[in-house]
């Protein structure tokens, strides 16, 4: 049985070793289901050629992996709380027979070879996923063999120091060294031969939050990369090294950016994987922010592994934009291929109806969400796909939208037995008012120049549902007084927004769900970067009148740089 040697340059640290074999000897190489969050003893499942091409994974919590699998999560909130289902990439979620893996215990390395699936990132809230699952998947598909995948990850450290292979301690380097040789210990036991091409190293966030880390990490890098290529005897090992994400929260990701290209640069067997644009969540189930790629970011996040170990190319990245009216919906194709183009489309837009347009409209026969998925190929051939739900509304019921560039509030109405009576005004001069974040995407500013009257006011930036809303936390009673009729007016301002579907909206409370009462779209409604005055009517006869009334404002735009800041909203009610 070969032991994997943790080595300082071309010696061997006998010190470290005895603490490993010690180590060794304290944990046997399969530990109890327990340890692995439910993992079980089974022998080496799936495969069964003599020799299988491996790749190794390693590195901190995005190695891990913080994608939803299926279902909810155990606690917390996920934002956005997408899972494969919900991102139209259902087929992940079953295990795939020809792809197997080994997940070392945090901490330990033990563990044993199981089915690829969901299940595989970090443990203890929900069946989470890494780049693992993509990646397993893209490349058993593109050798049509069968495929092993060794993985050891933990969250929540640096190279610096928690993986440095000089430490004299145990770290997560041993850790790592302990998980690589458990599994090649349970597949020689299956008769199976792990052969060894490549390896996949996500880490660096840690790294970005330390000046010094930062400034060390190439070096950090090429030593690690040598060490493992020499502790694991495979002078050829191909590493595969992930940009981290282009997050405020990394302070000196510059410098991460840099090591990591420069390493790649300088080393042949060294291919670096952009991660810098793949989005994140909003909420991790942690109440983390801005830290770990969501689940459509880690299944792009694989796949971009897996045309690195394959060298197939990049495949192409599936996106569209819709803006709905009425039944009627204009979809809008924002698929890119990094290293070609695209050739084909087609779309699916959830009741039977297709279309071969790269930019179609389409009208639907009945209100309902659907699932709209669209399908790209590419010049050489490679398919992918993509789907999103679109909701799809009657048409709008009698409240009122008017708009002008330059007029002017409505005049105020004294609060007489009739008419209209001021019922909130906020001009947020000091903070929030009687409006409250719908989540972490909306703030407070200070900017003269992006209010209308020279004051400051609250601003939502785009595209995360919920966490990009503001609303009005305390109820309006409008049912006791007899109103018949709301008016919601307000100041707005927006920037970044220039693509179809982009805008924002307006939704009502009626004391049991919220109803969106406007849509209002850049290019039909609006201009960026131009101030407006509007006003909304919202009818008796048409939305119920509770004794607890909130307004809501929602920004769909297509991304964090689509802002809309809003001066004043003013809210009335009227009485006949």
């Amino acid at each position: 049985m070969q032991i994997y040697n943790k080595r300082e340059g071309s010696e061997l640290v006998s010190l470290k070793i005895a603490v490993f074999l010690l180590m060794m000897a304290t944990f046997p190489p399969i530990v109890c289901a327990e340890s692995l969050g439910g993992y079980t003893e089974a022998s080496f499942p799936g495969l069964k050629e003599a020799s299988v091409k491996t790749y190794l994974i390693a590195g901190q919590s995005n190695a891990d992996g913080y994608g939803l699998g299926s279902g909810v999560l155990d606690h917390g909130i996920l934002a956005p709380a997408y899972n494969l289902y919900d991102i139209g990439r259902e087929s992940l979620v079953q295990e795939l027979d020809r792809v197997s893996i080994f997940k070392g215990a945090y901490d330990d390395g033990g563990g044993a070879w199981s089915q690829l699936s969901p299940g595989f990132g970090i443990l203890g809230n929900g069946n989470r996923f890494g780049p693992e699952l993509s990646f397993g998947y893209a490349v058993q598909g593109f050798f049509d063999e069968e495929i092993a995948l060794i993985k050891y990850a933990r969250g929540a450290t640096s190279l610096a120091e928690d993986w440095d292979p000089d430490d004299s301690g145990i770290n997560q380097y041993d850790y790592f060294l302990k998980t690589v040789e458990n599994a090649v210990i349970a597949a020689e036991e299956a008769g199976v031969k792990l052969d060894m091409v490549g390896m996949i190293w996500m880490q660096g966030e840690d790294d970005s939050t330390d000046a010094a880390f930062a400034q060390a990490y190439q070096q950090n890098l090429e030593n690690f990369i040598t060490s493992v290529r020499l502790d694991l005897d495979l002078p050829d090992l191909e590493v595969y090294i992930g940009s981290i994400a282009d997050s405020t929260v990394w302070t000196y990701r510059d410098d991460l950016w840099n090591a990591q290209e420069q390493v790649s640069a300088e080393d042949k067997g060294v291919i670096l994987v952009d991660g810098t644009d793949l989005p994140v969540l909003y909420n991790d189930g942690a109440d983390a922010g801005y830290i770990h790629y969501s689940t459509q970011g880690q299944v792009e996040l694989g796949k971009r592994f897996a045309s690195a170990a394959t060298k197939s190319g990049a495949a192409p990245i599936v996106s569209y934009q819709h803006s709905c009216a009425n039944l009627t919906c204009i979809f809008t194709d924002e698929s890119i291929d990094p290293d070609g183009s695209i050739v084909s489309w087609m779309w699916d837009f959830g009741d039977g109806g297709i279309s071969d347009e790269q930019n179609p409209s389409y009208s639907y026969d009945n209100a309902g969400t659907y699932a709209v998925s669209l399908t790209v190929t590419d010049n050489t051939s490679t398919i992918e796909s993509n789907s999103l739900f679109v909701s799809v509304k009657e048409p709008e019921k009698s409240s009122q939208k008017t708009s002008a560039a330059s007029r002017e509030f409505s005049t105020r109405a004294s609060t007489g037995p009739s008419g209209w009576t001021e019922l909130s005004n906020d001009s947020f001069d000091s903070g929030w008012g009687g409006y409250q974040q719908g989540g972490s995407d909306a703030y407070w500013y200070n900017n003269d120049s992006h209010s209308q009257q020279g004051e400051p006011g609250l601003a939502i930036r785009g595209h995360n549902g919920i966490a990009s809303s503001f609303y009005l936390s305390d109820g309006i009673d409008v049912r006791t007084p007899g109103y018949t009729r709301i008016k919601i007016e307000f100041r707005f301002k927006s920037s970044g927004m220039d693509k179809p579907g982009e805008g924002f909206q307006l939704q009502y409370y009626d004391g049991s769900i919220w109803q969106q009462v406007a849509d209002f779209f850049v290019g039909k409604d609006f201009q960026s970067h131009v101030f407006y005055n509007e006003s909304v009517i919202i009818e008796k006869t048409e939305y119920a009148f509770p004794p607890n009334m909130k307004i809501r404002f929602v920004n769909n735009g297509g991304d964090s740089t689509d802002i809309v800041y809003f001066d004043e909203i003013r809210i009335s009610g009227f009485l006949p």
